[in-house]
């Protein structure tokens, strides 16, 4: 009897309502502007784990504006780092990117990947772009990658200045940070 009265006490049923409240997904409900708000304010490796939350969390962050590869570990063989950070270009949805990062020791060896991310990055408007392929130590044959500067000078990524027709400055790249990559042609 008591044991009824108990269940029956409208503290209970509030408690019981609590329960089926928690276990309802609410941050899905949200709109994706929201979710992609949040997302933003993850790091990268935090962003993409998100992907397994549920269904509606899968593609989230592939809008992600922080594309900071710096938290893949140093002792990964460059081909670990090569294949993950294309994976990761392969879904981005192309929206401007603010930051594109990738601290890891490469060689000219990767050459068509790092231009291919550099091209990215720069299709994408970047605003900070940091390539430091440091941090191993030089042996014979290893040699730095080369930018290949035409990059830099995409017509869609420069505007005149009105005051001086012939200086050109980039329209989103505010931050170039380069270590342990060669800034010169070595055919030259």
């Amino acid at each position: 009897m008591a044991n009824s009265s108990v269940l029956g006490h409208p503290l209970f049923r509030n408690l019981k309502k609590l329960k089926r409240i928690e276990e309802k997904d609410r941050i899905s409900e949200l709109s994706d502007e929201l979710l992609s708000n949040i997302v933003a304010r993850l790091t990268l490796k935090e962003a993409i784990a998100t992907s397994i939350l549920s269904k509606r969390w899968t593609n989230v962050w592939v809008s992600y504006p922080f594309l900071d590869f710096g938290f893949l570990q140093i002792n990964y063989y460059p081909e670990v780092l090569v294949h993950r950070v294309n994976n990761v270009l392969e879904k981005f949805d192309g929206g401007k990117l603010d930051k594109f990062r990738i601290v890891h020791p490469m060689s000219e060896r990767f050459k068509s990947h790092i231009d291919e991310w550099i091209a990215f990055a720069t299709r994408n408007r970047v605003s900070e772009l940091e390539l430091n392929f440091g941090s191993w130590r030089r042996h014979e044959g290893f040699n730095n990658y080369y930018v290949p500067l035409h990059v830099f000078a995409r017509e869609d990524m420069m505007i005149s200045n009105r005051s001086s027709p012939n200086v050109r400055s980039f329209v989103s790249l505010t931050d170039l940070r380069l270590t342990a990559v060669n800034l010169s042609d070595p055919s030259i």
